[in-house]
């Protein structure tokens, strides 16, 4: 049964010989695969041919023929797993023969789980997604095993958390390995739950091994306190340790989560039929899945996330993770700290806080105090401004904010102005003129009859608490400088103050995605009404008859 088996007809080549095989050798490797396939569902005797077929999966081979041969062994193992060659009472038989063949099948068959979990490891993506896709497959037989023997009992979580656990930590996921594995692991309810429940649990022994917690730890204040990482996309504090790469693969599972079912009755994807599971499991609540996703959540953002990972979670806040949450006001201590940090970490949190307080009742007093300090040089420059006062404007809507609160953040917007570039400028002037008109009591900025210049002007532009700035004793003196602004379009709305304040208010989504091109573009090139020509006649000689010059080639 366990005999060494012949070679193949191809000699297998190390890693370094990969490339030697020819489209020959490989299509000649890929049809033995087949045959011997073939011949073990033919007969018992030739059984062997399995570890032949185990070895073609090997590193040494091309990628196709690994292909063909894992899916050969998978069709092998079900044959032989429903003909009950492989279960347990096979291997307690009193039959010998069928008790010897139960034991080495089920030794090969742990032979190939862990040949599927190397392979997600691998440098190719389509043996990536395939092991991935086996390793689930395997995980449906055997719930489906586990449930015969126990009915109450539908996942069998001890093999799916293997596979999990080489899936988040084995290497950082490709675009297309992100795409069709979360496919697989996101569609399913149960195996969603599961999910859910695996990575909590992988997280938390991972933070536990005091090999990797404590430069972890380390890491993560660091990026707490850092806010050099613009661009989320690059991001060269990128650490390939284990948590690393968890925090990393773990990232796209928030990416790509949609809503959850908001009732029991709407959990309806499950690996075994509905009817086979108990009524009062905890795959069919709703409410336990979203705890499962908050326990996933709340150790995840113990994990090490580099200061562009960091920013991307805080942006998936609000359309990912709040929703999704059994309580999201377990979020109150991380927002809060994330928006006290400043900068675009300030401004990226800035919504995710704003929901907490509005919908989920977030005691923050110094919420407007923390965001009119967010107000600097710097804000007008940076990549998130448009989703900025998207936010900005949503959060002035109220009409119960004091007049003081909208006066300071009136003139200092105004004040700054002065200094930002022409597209924020034309996006500051007409929140200025909105805010006016939602505040009437705020026009005494633009109606003072003392005269109030930089060098008189009592508001204090570095005073941090709006309540002492003195905004609505000084006015909008810098709207009047605006007014010669070098920009013409820029001069052209800064006038609108001098006229009758009749038009009810701008829509600042015309505003805010204003650059330095598409300004280049609206001024500087013309449309041209007709195509000027070029000549007007085309010519087929170099000298025209009659022309003086004619004469003097003429012989």
């Amino acid at each position: 049964m366990t005999k060494s088996a012949k070679p193949s007809s191809l000699p297998a080549k190390d890693a370094g010989a990969l490339k030697k095989h020819s489209k020959e050798d490989i299509t000649e490797l890929v049809n033995e695969v087949r045959s011997l396939e073939r011949a073990v569902l033919l007969t018992n005797a030739n059984i062997n041919n399995m570890v032949k077929i185990a070895k073609l999966a090997g590193d040494s081979y091309p990628h196709r023929v690994i292909y063909a041969a894992i899916h050969a062994q998978r069709r092998l193992f079900a044959h032989f797993h429903d003909k009950g060659a492989m279960i347990k009472a096979a291997v307690t038989s009193t039959d010998a023969v069928a008790t010897q063949l139960a034991q080495w099948l089920r030794k090969q068959y742990q032979s190939f789980v862990t040949r599927l979990l190397d392979l997600v490891d691998t440098d190719d993506v389509s043996l990536q997604v395939a092991a991935v896709k086996l390793l689930l497959d395997l995980t449906a037989v055997s719930s489906a095993d586990l449930q015969k023997l126990d009915p109450a009992t539908i996942f069998d979580n001890v093999f799916f958390i293997q596979a999990v656990h080489r899936i988040f930590t084995a290497r950082e996921w490709s675009t297309v390995f992100t795409r069709d594995v979360l496919d697989l692991l996101l569609e399913k309810d149960d195996v969603r739950f599961y999910l859910f429940k695996n990575l909590t649990k992988i997280i938390q022994n991972e933070l536990n091994d005091k090999s990797s917690a404590v430069p972890a730890l380390r890491k993560r204040k660091r990026a707490l306190h850092r806010d050099d990482a613009t661009d989320t996309d690059a991001d060269p504090d990128r650490v390939d340790t284990t948590l690393g790469r968890l925090a990393q693969n773990a990232y796209f599972v928030l990416e790509k989560l949609d809503r959850f079912p908001a009732s029991n009755d709407a959990l309806t994807k499950f690996m075994l039929p509905r009817d086979l599971i108990p009524d009062k499991h905890l795959v069919l609540g709703a409410i336990k899945h979203k705890r499962a996703f908050t326990d996933f959540v709340l150790n995840y953002l113990r994990l090490p996330l580099t200061p562009a990972l960091y920013k991307k979670v805080l942006m998936l806040m609000n359309a990912r993770i709040i929703p999704n949450m059994a309580d999201p006001r377990l979020l109150m201590t991380f927002l809060t700290e994330s928006y006290d940090q400043g900068g675009s970490t300030s401004l990226l949190a800035l919504h995710a806080v704003f929901t907490l307080i509005a919908e989920h009742n977030l005691d923050y007093p110094d919420f407007y105090k923390k965001l009119y300090n967010l107000f600097d040089r710097n804000l007008f420059h940076v990549k998130y401004r448009s989703r900025f006062f998207r936010l900005f404007n949503l959060f002035m809507q109220s009409t119960h904010i004091p007049v003081y609160l909208v006066a300071a953040f009136i003139k200092k917007m105004c004040r700054l102005a002065l200094y930002a570039p022409p597209a924020a400028v034309l996006i500051t002037l007409p929140f200025v003129y909105n805010m006016l008109k939602q505040h009437p009591q705020c026009m005494v900025l633009i109606h003072r009859v003392d005269t109030v210049n930089v060098d008189n002007d009592p508001f204090d532009m570095n005073e941090e608490d709006p309540a002492k700035a003195r905004a609505l004793e000084s006015s909008l003196w810098e709207v009047v400088s605006l007014q010669s602004h070098y920009f013409p379009n820029i001069a052209t709305v800064a006038r609108i103050f001098q006229d009758r304040m009749t038009k009810p208010g701008y829509n600042l989504e015309d505003f805010l995605d204003y650059t330095y091109q598409n300004l280049f573009e609206t001024v500087h090139v013309a449309s041209l009404k007709k195509t000027p020509p070029l000549n007007y006649e085309i010519s087929s000689t170099l000298v025209r008859e009659g022309e003086p010059i004619d004469e003097l080639f003429s012989f």
